[in-house]
């Protein structure tokens, strides 16, 4: 898959969801399934790759099979994917789920998803004062998380 800004991501391709999340949630609902039936508060962001390329990837319809809770690693069959503004934008029409697991990948996200609960949490001791870099420290602890490094 070579990347494009806009247009139509032609043919048949093969791709890995790396990591997902209901970006349509709260914060603090991001990672749960609670949306996992395709309710209308759900829009999916998903980060993939087709092993050469990174792709940003957002569920622009419901598609069936895709939920905040798939395991990483799964695999997805796009075809003829519309392409806006550098993210693929998927619907049943254009995706299949055929599944898969990353065992590494999904223990490290969950790491990651563990850490992210404790920011928007408040358990980190980070204050609504300090709110501008939240997401500096949230990605600082969630990369040692999810590479079993220890916090000093």
């Amino acid at each position: 898959c070579a990347t494009m800004e806009e247009g139509v991501l032609e043919g048949t391709h093969l791709i890995q969801v790396n990591e997902v999340f209901n970006c349509a949630a709260p914060a603090k609902h991001r990672f749960e399934s609670g949306g996992a039936k395709g309710g209308s508060n759900r829009c999916l962001k998903m980060h993939c790759t087709d092993g050469r390329t990174d792709l940003l990837a957002l569920e622009h319809r419901f598609v069936s099979g895709l939920a905040s809770d798939v395991p990483a690693g799964v695999k997805l069959l796009v075809k003829d994917v519309p392409v806006r503004r550098g993210t693929l934008l998927m619907s049943s029409e254009n995706v299949l789920v055929l599944g898969g697991c990353v065992p590494a990948m999904e223990e490290a996200n969950r790491r990651k998803v563990a850490e992210w609960n404790k920011v928007v949490r408040g358990e980190l001791g980070i204050k609504k004062e300090q709110c501008v870099n939240t997401i500096e420290k949230l990605q600082s602890l969630a990369a040692s998380a999810a590479l079993g490094l220890q916090r000093g």
